[in-house]
């Protein structure tokens, strides 16, 4: 029963954080290109399928390719978007130091838990086994690398995000 539940709720999370990842990818889309409202669900199940046949064609390279390239493209236009907006760069740096205001834990663990999906668990595992077939010291060390440079340029997207939205 405890096995059931686990993987109903990887399966339920996957499909509701993907459902979210699809809808604002129409969102996007359709302020990007000024298409109506009722254009969303078609786009919704155009990038789904898209995605379905990148999944399915199996590449390794290809599919880490199209997801730097994504990402990339995520970064440079949330950093435009920080310097379109002009925030207090001042309080920005005073807010290095991180704090939490009274009542705001139980936000804070929703904000990172939000942040690890298990979907990045299985794609990570995957694209392990890939880039460093035959394990070993020196696949540790690289892909401990790989994860530091990951992690540090996600973390500076989301800073881009959060300095946007606040601005």
């Amino acid at each position: 029963l405890s096995v059931v539940l686990v993987l109903a709720a990887l399966a339920l999370g996957n499909a509701a954080y993907e459902a979210g990842n699809l809808s604002g990818g129409a969102l996007g889309a359709g302020a990007a290109f000024g298409w109506p409202p009722k254009a969303q669900r078609p786009i919704v199940w155009g990038l789904a399928l898209l995605a379905a046949v990148f999944l399915t064609i199996g590449r390794y390279k290809l599919l880490e390719g199209l997801l730097i390239g994504l990402v990339l493209l995520m970064s440079v236009a949330f950093a435009g978007s920080l310097f379109l907006v002009r925030p207090d760069f001042g309080a920005m740096i005073g807010g290095i130091r991180p704090s939490l205001p009274e009542g705001s834990l139980l936000t804070a663990i929703a904000l990172i838990g939000t942040t690890i999906v298990p979907y990045n668990l299985f794609l990570h595992a995957a694209s392990v086994r890939e880039k460093w077939p035959g394990g070993g010291a020196e696949a540790l060390k690289a892909a401990s690398a790989d994860t530091r440079v990951s992690i540090g340029f996600g973390g500076l997207i989301s800073i881009l995000i959060l300095a946007t939205a606040a601005a």
